[in-house]
C-alpha cells in the first residue's frame, strides 16, 4: 500500500506509544508537532542517499545571468527541486569520461555547456515528496526519524529518544541497502533532454560525487 501522510503520522505516533489520528485535521497537539517537523524530516531523509524513486535527469544550460570571473567557464543554476547531486556529465547518456566540475549550494560550475545532471528531487509530483514513489524501507526510516524529532515535545522521554536514534540508523542502513540492491546498468534515455524526466533504477559509478 502506498504511503500517505496520515499513515506516516500514525506510524510515528505508534513508535511513541501515542493514540492514532483519525485525520490530518484532528485537533490534537501531537498532530501539530508532527506538522512542524514533517517537511524537515522528509527533506533530510532525501539527502541521505541517491534514492532511485526520487532521481530525475535534466539538461541544464549555462546561466544567462551569472558568469564566473575565473576558474570554470560556465555557471549552472540548480533546479528548484534539487536535493542531492548524483551524477554530472557532458553526455546525455552519462557515459562520457568523468567531467571536471565544482559544486556549490545553489550552482554547479563547469567548462561544458550544456551539462546533464541526475539528482535527487524533492518535487511533490516528480520526486521524493511524491509519497506514491516511496519504498516501504524508506517509509520506515522516515517514520522513525519523524518520531525521533517529535519525541521531546510529545513524550519528553529521553530513553525513548535514545532507542529511536538506534532504530532510525538501522532503518536508514536497510533502506540504503535495498536501494543499492536494485541497481543495474542504465538504459539509454528517451525523449527530449530539454525537459526533465523521472529516474528509474541507477547504478553507482565513477560519476557519483557523493558517497553513501
Amino acid at each position: 500500500m502506498a504511503a500517505s501522510k496520515l499513515s506516516i503520522y500514525n506510524a510515528a505516533l505508534g513508535h511513541l506509544g501515542e493514540r492514532k489520528l483519525a485525520s490530518l485535521a484532528e485537533n490534537r497537539e501531537p498532530r501539530r508537532v508532527l506538522d512542524d517537523f514533517y517537511t524537515q524530516v522528509v527533506g533530510y531523509a532525501l539527502e541521505r542517499a541517491p534514492w532511485d524513486f526520487a532521481l530525475r535527469l535534466l539538461q541544464v544550460d549555462a546561466s544567462g545571468s551569472v558568469t564566473p570571473e575565473f576558474g570554470y567557464t560556465n555557471a549552472f543554476d540548480k533546479p528548484s527541486d534539487w536535493s542531492r547531486t548524483h551524477k554530472i556529465s557532458d553526455s546525455p547518456k552519462l557515459d562520457a569520461p568523468p567531467m571536471d566540475f565544482k559544486e556549490e549550494r545553489d550552482r554547479w560550475y563547469a567548462d561544458a555547456d550544456p551539462i546533464y545532471v541526475q539528482y535527487v528531487s524533492n518535487s511533490a509530483t516528480l520526486g521524493g515528496f511524491d509519497l506514491g514513489r516511496w519504498t516501504e524501507a524508506f517509509e520506515d526510516y522516515v517514520t522513525l526519524r519523524l518520531a525521533l524529532k517529535c519525541a521531546p515535545r510529545i513524550t519528553g522521554n529521553k530513553a525513548e529518544v535514545s532507542d529511536l536514534i538506534k532504530l532510525s540508523k538501522i532503518a536508514l542502513k536497510e533502506a540504503r541497502e535495498l536501494n543499492r540492491s536494485g541497481d543495474h546498468p542504465e538504459q539509454p534515455p528517451m525523449g527530449t533532454w530539454a525537459s526533465s524526466r523521472s529516474g528509474g533504477n541507477t547504478n553507482r559509478s565513477r560519476w557519483d560525487r557523493r558517497s553513501f
